[in-house]
């Protein structure tokens, strides 16, 4: 029952998480800004969702940037899911670079790269996702597997 229990908690924060519509932050001299139903220009680096939660596994993952949506999903075995991001996980979407939590870029459309992480069964998330979500651990613990400047 302590699993179930969690199972859906989890999901309630991967739905929560992925329909949220915080205010827009920023901060002196900053270009990075929080996630908002209006998007920002698509040069300007936007907040993903994020969780605080284990990352038990290593995944190889592509990453998937959908600007027209702003969101950023991971694909593996060939389905895409959505993406939960530790605390200060970023994006810029012209061009786009996906940031670590430290603000080093880790990642360009289409790369193939190994993460630490977990999935979970999940419901559809919009654009960005299918039945499944990950969430993704530090990225600046990643390893890109196709642009190893990215390292």
């Amino acid at each position: 029952m302590q699993t179930r229990s969690w199972f859906v908690v989890i999901v309630f924060v991967v739905v929560g998480a992925c329909s949220a519509n915080a205010t827009p932050t920023t901060s002196p001299g900053s270009t990075r800004v929080g996630v908002d139903t209006s998007l920002p220009p698509a040069n300007e680096a936007v907040a993903l969702p994020r969780h605080d939660g284990g990352n038990d596994l290593r995944l190889e993952v592509i990453v998937r940037a959908d600007p027209a949506n702003r969101c950023v999903s991971l694909e593996r075995r060939g389905e895409r899911h959505a993406a939960l991001w530790g605390r200060g996980t970023s994006a810029t979407f012209d061009p786009f670079l996906l940031y670590d939590e430290l603000g080093a870029p880790v990642a360009e459309n289409g790369d193939r790269i190994v993460i630490a992480g977990g999935v979970i069964e999940s419901s559809p998330s919009g654009p960005c996702g299918g039945y499944k979500t990950i969430l993704a651990g530090p990225l600046s613990e990643a390893i890109n597997l196709t642009n190893p400047n990215l390292n």
